[in-house]
């Protein structure tokens, strides 16, 4: 395995662990879906700052009569992405 496919299944698990204790959403339909420039903030899945200039996503998820947001890195995004899929496939319907 190369270092970036070591570092994304390291994403992938962390993705997973985040969207079991419920940090993360386990939605593959996001109410939207942004692609934004940095603001210097979190990333919801590592935590590593987004820089100003850095591409990065907004997802949203509407819950009840709130929406939730979580910016995540260009590649955290397709980690959280990935583990969305096989929760959404194991998660009973809610």
């Amino acid at each position: 395995m190369s270092d970036l496919d070591n570092l994304f299944a390291s994403w992938r698990a962390l993705a997973k662990e985040r969207i079991c204790s419920g940090v993360l959403p386990a939605t593959v339909a996001p109410a939207e879906v942004q692609g934004l420039g940095g603001n210097n903030g979190p990333c919801a899945l590592c935590g590593g700052q987004i820089p100003h200039g850095d591409f990065h996503y907004m997802i949203s998820v509407r819950s009840e009569d709130k929406i939730r947001s979580w910016a995540l890195h260009f590649l955290c995004h397709a980690a959280w992405q990935v583990e969305a899929v096989s929760a959404a496939a194991v998660l009973p319907d809610s």
